[in-house]
């Protein structure tokens, strides 16, 4: 059986790698849409994390634009609220909430939680080959690299 440790872990990786672009990000101009794509990731980040906690939100703005300073902000405070929902997670709980259509849906604390890692992943993706795109070297977020570091 899973724990709230199992997805400790997986968080831990999941905030090192965000921290990775980051860390590498700057508010020069080339690199807007890199840094947008990366607060979308963390409002989506917030986003799930407040309908975990049953306080979800159809009123928020899915793709903003940030600056670095909002962005390190966003995931210091997201690593902090995720680690301490994780020690006490019940991971087989349905959870109902509201998309921000404002549709009904319930699904279980473990998958809303491995759709933020996977979703995560994916934006970090995109980032990866914005940052290529304007010139900039992503960093390597393998998460063999996280484990051997």
């Amino acid at each position: 059986m899973k724990t709230p440790n199992s997805f400790g872990k997986r968080f831990d990786y999941h905030f090192w790698a965000s921290t990775q672009f980051v860390d590498l990000l700057t508010d020069d101009e080339s690199l807007d849409h890199a840094r947008n794509l990366l607060a979308h990731a963390f409002v989506a980040d917030w986003l799930w994390l407040k309908r975990l906690q049953g306080r979800g939100t159809t009123e928020v703005e899915l793709f903003p634009e940030a600056r670095l300073s909002e962005l390190q902000h966003h995931l210091q405070t997201n690593r902090a609220n995720y680690s301490t929902f994780l020690t006490s997670a019940d991971l087989n709980e349905t959870v109902t909430y509201f998309s921000t259509a404002g549709e009904a849906y319930s699904d279980s604390v473990e998958d809303i939680l491995n759709h933020v890692l996977l979703h995560g992943m994916y934006h970090r993706g995109q980032v990866a080959i914005v940052m290529r795109q304007s010139g900039t070297t992503p960093p390597s977020t393998d998460y063999i690299r996280w484990i051997r570091e």
